[in-house]
């Protein structure tokens, strides 16, 4: 994913790109607490090395940045989506 944010950004415009910016630190953010994503007949969750959380919520903590430094483009829809996504990253650490 990181990959194609970087090519599409080229050209983009930031309105462009803080929808996927908000996407890729959602995903990130839940799977560092151990959602998998997987919604079959049993919930699976997982756990991680300490290492690699923390990783993992500097690279979440480094898009919501990027957003933060880019507010005034944001929808309202996009604030809530920021500000809950701010609340995930805090209760993670």
């Amino acid at each position: 994913m990181s990959t194609g944010i970087n090519e599409f950004s080229k050209d983009a415009t930031t309105q462009s790109l803080i929808p996927i910016y908000l996407k890729r630190a959602r995903s990130i953010l839940l799977e560092a607490n151990g959602d998998t994503g997987y919604s079959g007949e049993v919930v699976l969750k997982v756990t991680h090395k300490p290492e690699y959380k923390h990783a993992q919520l500097k690279k979440a903590e480094e898009d919501l940045s990027y957003i933060e430094n880019h507010l005034s483009n944001c929808s309202q829809e996009q604030l809530k989506d920021f500000n809950e996504l701010k609340g995930i990253l805090q209760n993670s650490k």
